[in-house]
């Protein structure tokens, strides 16, 4: 009712007893429970904010929940072997924790480590040096790109090594090769959507497509535009290049999901 939850219900540790008005003692007289407001206000700064130590215990009753909802997801990703979450997940879980434990610091309110705990989580240690890894770092904040299974980005792909469409010579392919074995991938490829029929093609990146499958990624970085394009500048054989009108053709940027 009201937007309220019921009391002692939904994880509310408050209780409810009956009293007789004029005969039950009060739990706690005025002075006490000015006491507790006023100490409660007091509170701290967190991030330019006040916060009161009610509203600290609920940034880290918040803060608990998205440490466990990432546990369960590194567990998943681990089960799964989709490494880009497994880097993802792990990444957020340190992010979090430091949040959490910089939080208690500040405020001086008791941390609640019984709540982090996850059955079956355990920390995994990345291998930092693989490029897979490099990459993930390199475009982890770039804010439209997703980090797809490989094998199903492949479908869209026009060209690839070896291929007669490449646009690069075998040493320049392979000085690019050896430039992402060392640092990973540096720019994301392009999945280019035509929202008239669904076609979906590879607009950038193929070379680096090829390349990461050689060198046994999980998971290839793309962004997705979305784009209306006329008919007439299209080939719809994926064994032929797009034309460099298409190419230049960008539209909005969406989720690589919402093509699904």
């Amino acid at each position: 009712k009201n937007g309220y939850r019921p009391i002692s219900e939904m994880n509310c540790y408050h209780y409810i007893f009956s009293i007789v008005l004029g005969v039950s003692e009060p739990e706690y007289n005025d002075k006490q429970l000015n006491d507790i407001i006023n100490n409660n206000n007091i509170g701290f700064e967190l991030d330019g904010k006040h916060y009161t130590n009610y509203e600290g215990t609920q940034l880290q009753r918040n803060l608990e929940r998205k440490i466990r909802e990432q546990k369960d997801i590194q567990i998943l990703a681990k089960s799964s072997g989709n490494e880009a979450l497994l880097y993802k997940s792990q990444e957020n879980i340190r992010i979090l924790t430091n949040k959490y434990k910089e939080l208690s610091d500040i405020s001086g309110l008791p941390t609640k480590v019984d709540r982090l705990r996850v059955s079956g989580y355990k920390r995994t240690k990345v291998n930092k040096n693989s490029p897979e890894f490099k990459t993930y770092q390199n475009l982890k904040n770039e804010k439209y790109v997703n980090f797809v299974d490989i094998n199903e980005i492949e479908k869209f792909k026009t060209h690839g090594k070896n291929d007669k469409y490449s646009n690069k010579t075998p040493k320049e392919y392979n000085d690019l090769k050896q430039n992402i074995s060392k640092n990973g991938i540096k720019e994301a490829g392009n999945l280019l959507y035509d929202e008239t029929d669904g076609y979906t093609i590879i607009n950038e990146g193929n070379n680096r497509l090829a390349i990461a499958k050689d060198l046994g990624f999980e998971k290839f970085p793309i962004y997705v535009t979305k784009t209306n394009s006329n008919k007439n500048y299209r080939y719809k054989d994926r064994g032929i290049k797009l034309p460099k009108g298409m190419a230049k053709n960008k539209g909005k940027y969406i989720n690589y999901e919402d093509l699904k």
